[in-house]
């Protein structure tokens, strides 16, 4: 090969090469795995050993018991106008102790969070909630965000004093004692006293002309 196409070589190598590159199509990067969207940090937060928290939570329930998981039924598709809306998530459960309600212990039943916002799953296997639940026991309902709270700090003192405090009757009314309508202040003492005097003294009066009248006859 001469000299002048030996020169000529690179240059045509690097023109085909650069060529080639700017023809090729640009292929998008492999997309990374999504992470499912956690719940909302406060649901499932309630302090169980708050018991006027505990009081206000259980508010228009049917039963509240302490309860563990054993599976989840169905992971429910989101209902709200688009994808990623709040989901209907049922799973089975299995009664450990009841607080509230007629439910009995180890007793297996059906639970659907309703509303449950985020994609993770809220509720864990084997793991153990305090639950504030409605419905009928076939199939109890509890709201995906304050109807359920983490059971791992309910010991058999904490579960009597939720207990003593879902069950203590209420307390009475109290009794505000109010002045009858149309009652005025109390009367003077003056003013009652007042025509008693004046009575007296005309008795009195009476007494003195009577005794004038006999001496002038007499």
């Amino acid at each position: 090969m001469s000299s002048p196409a030996r020169r000529l070589l690179p240059a045509v190598l690097t023109a085909v090469l650069t060529g080639g590159l700017a023809a090729a199509p640009l292929l998008p990067a492999s997309p990374a795995a999504a992470v499912p969207s956690a719940i909302p940090a406060d649901c499932g937060a309630l302090d169980v050993t708050d018991t006027d928290a505990v009081v206000t939570a259980a508010e228009g329930t049917d039963d509240v018991f302490l309860g563990r998981v054993v599976r989840a039924v169905t992971r429910g598709a989101g209902t709200g106008p688009a994808a990623g809306g709040p989901r209907n998530l049922r799973y089975e459960v299995v009664v450990d102790q009841a607080v509230v309600g007629d439910l009995a212990a180890d007793q297996r039943r059906e639970l659907v969070l309703v509303g449950v916002e985020g994609r993770q799953d809220p509720l864990r296997r084997s793991r153990r909630y305090l639950f504030f639940t409605t419905g009928e026991n076939s199939e109890l309902r509890a709201d995906g965000c304050e109807g359920w709270a983490s059971g791992s700090m309910v010991d058999a003192a904490t579960l009597g004093e939720i207990r003593a405090a879902l069950t203590a009757p209420p307390e009475p009314p109290e009794v505000a004692l109010s002045r009858p309508d149309g009652a005025g202040d109390p009367p003077d003492l003056g003013r009652v006293v007042a025509p008693g005097a004046a009575i007296s003294l005309v008795g009195i009066l009476g007494l003195v002309l009577l005794s004038r009248v006999g001496r002038r006859r007499s």
